[in-house]
């Protein structure tokens, strides 16, 4: 009991705890598992985390996180990002989604703040019926089963990292993997597009010179599936 206090208290302050445990034989049933220990795992907030969703709520986006991390987790990471407030306190998981009607969740859709242990799908029916609503609705993903989602969204937005098929299902390819990137696409910072593929990349001003190579990479590739690899740049921007 004292062990699972402790891991409680541990993800209710953000951090994830690992079991680790050994069985003998190869042949074994879950209930055959002898737990050795729990690991704690402390993944500490980016520093532009906070000050990124401050400035995407200020410009009326209202920002959902959707994660695999169990709800105490979650919800303590989003409180301290700024996505749990006071105006959107809603935490739930991926069962509680799935018992969940299409019009409750409309109800519950503007106070949500964080659906954890999300499930594949659920990206999707969120975007469907936040749709429905009328709302513009944009989501971020770099999975393979992120692809749905992102190709039902008004803006399928891809981490440049993430899986072939979550960036061919994007509109915008995000090359640096922060959030910050994402208020920089809002901002209409520095970027490039490109007119073959339809992808468009975003940085920072002032990102290093490995993110814009990505993006120049990109487009070349793009030029010489197109057959124009003569073409200029600016052609594909």
């Amino acid at each position: 009991v004292a062990f699972c206090e402790k891991m409680n208290a541990l993800t209710k302050r953000g951090v994830r705890v690992l079991l680790m445990a050994y069985a003998e034989g190869l042949e074994r049933e879950n209930g055959d598992l002898t737990l050795i220990c729990g690991v704690a795992l402390s993944d500490a907030l980016r520093k532009e985390a906070r000050p990124s969703v401050e400035a995407l709520r200020a410009a009326g986006i209202h920002v959902i996180m959707i994660t695999g991390d169990n709800i105490d987790t979650a919800r303590s990471i989003g409180a301290s990002c700024g996505i749990v407030t006071k105006e959107t306190p809603l935490c739930i998981d991926g069962e509680d989604l799935a018992t969940m009607t299409d019009s409750r969740l409309v109800e519950l859709l503007p106070t949500l703040a964080v659906v954890a242990r999300a499930l594949p799908g659920d990206k999707s029916r969120l975007v469907r019926v936040a749709q429905e609503m009328g709302l513009v609705c944009g989501m971020t993903g770099d999975g393979i089963n992120d692809a749905p989602a992102l190709t039902r969204a008004d803006v399928g937005i891809a981490i440049g990292a993430g899986a072939d098929v979550a960036i061919d299902a994007a509109d915008v390819v995000v090359v640096k993997s922060e959030l910050d990137t994402t208020r920089a696409c809002k901002d209409h910072r520095d970027g490039g597009g490109c007119r073959f593929c339809g992808s468009w990349f975003f940085y920072e001003t002032d990102a290093d010179a490995a993110a814009q190579k990505e993006m120049k990479d990109w487009i070349a590739l793009c030029k010489k599936a197109a057959g124009a690899v003569n073409a200029s740049e600016a052609e594909y921007r």
